[in-house]
């Protein structure tokens, strides 16, 4: 599959875009208002567009930013504004990013440092990609710097959750596009979490029952393709086929999910990412009481997402499977059924 360069820099990263908002556009407060969300403002002049601001002061460059895009583009429709500029904050901490407390296990890895290596490869490979997915921003920049300014009219601190992500998705807003319309396919993939003891091991796939499933699946028709995790990218699977690019570059993982039968997910940031793409998907355990409070039975029902129901204005080809243990027979039962009930035509 074709793919970009991969790199650990993000300053000379082929995704990202030269700046092209120009500080200009920050110094007409009487163009910027509000309109009672203050996470977005709005500008308006000419262009007449919402402004959005990912603060990585606050936000690590992560999959966590399609919860943010989803409310972005929310607001934009609630406003009946055309277009939207995005603008990437840095941080206060070394290479522009903040003080975040879900690292500790990676911190303790390297010594008591943050890995600002990683952290550089999530903002090139993640967040900027997914950005210029959402057809309607039409301007994605990065500060050089924090900008005091921005705080004159941006509270810092004003912060996104999955909440806002349901909400937006129960209106029927499922808005990222990938890049490039590969041909239909009927393939299957599965997307392995496999961040083992770095961030929240109970939420990882099982693996030999992911491997099991796969190779029962091909052994009844089905193509199959497994997307590791970044950090297994290139560890081959005994019997199945893996995708590297699609691993490392957020663009092939995007064609790919588009372009394929179905896409199956432990609850992960792929797994959202895929709902917000309207590719067709089933997520296993969309909830974990083992792991990080946001994920727990009671916090997803707080926003929304209810044990034992799929998600509020979900369309057929997008569901949640509330079985807790992702077992080879409850993957195999619950795809068959995906294609005999979800409206879908079967890839055998």
């Amino acid at each position: 599959m074709p793919g970009s360069r991969k790199t650990g820099r993000c300053d000379d990263d082929a995704h990202i875009r030269p700046a092209c908002l120009a500080r200009a556009m920050l110094t007409k407060p009487n163009g910027l208002a509000h309109h009672r969300d203050l996470r977005f403002a709005v500008r308006c002049d000419v262009e007449h567009s919402v402004i959005a601001v990912y603060d990585l002061e606050y936000w690590q460059p992560t999959y966590a930013v399609t919860v943010f895009l989803m409310a972005a583009e929310r607001r934009r429709i609630e406003l009946g504004v055309p277009n939207m500029e995005i603008i990437i904050r840095p941080g206060t901490q070394g290479a522009g990013f903040g003080p975040y407390k879900h690292w500790p296990r990676e911190r303790e890895k390297k010594g008591g440092r943050i890995d600002f290596r990683a952290l550089r490869g999530g903002l090139g490979n993640i967040v900027l990609p997914m950005c210029h997915m959402l057809p309607s921003a039409t301007k994605v920049t990065v500060l050089p710097d924090r900008d005091p300014w921005l705080d004159q009219w941006w509270a810092p601190g004003h912060t996104f959750q999955m909440g806002d992500f349901v909400g937006a998705y129960a209106e029927g807003i499922r808005p990222l596009r990938a890049p490039h319309q590969w041909q239909k396919s009927q393939m299957i993939t599965i997307t392995l979490r496999e961040c083992g003891g770095l961030l929240w091991p109970a939420r990882d796939s099982n693996f030999r029952e992911w491997v099991r499933a796969g190779l029962e699946l091909q052994r009844r028709g089905y193509s199959v393709t497994v997307v590791r995790d970044t950090t297994k990218s290139q560890e081959p699977i005994k019997g199945l086929a893996i995708a590297p690019d699609a691993s490392d570059f957020l663009e092939t993982r995007a064609n790919l999910y588009a372009s394929s039968a179905l896409n199956l997910f432990v609850s992960n940031g792929p797994a959202w990412f895929c709902m917000a793409l309207d590719a067709p998907m089933i997520m296993f355990r969309p909830a974990c009481d083992k792991a990080n409070a946001n994920s727990s039975r009671a916090a997803m029902a707080s926003f929304g997402v209810v044990e034992g129901q799929q998600m509020p204005g979900a369309p057929p080809h997008q569901r949640l499977h509330w079985n807790f243990t992702d077992k080879a027979d409850i993957i195999i039962n619950a795809v068959e059924e995906y294609f005999a009930h979800a409206q879908v035509e079967s890839p055998v």
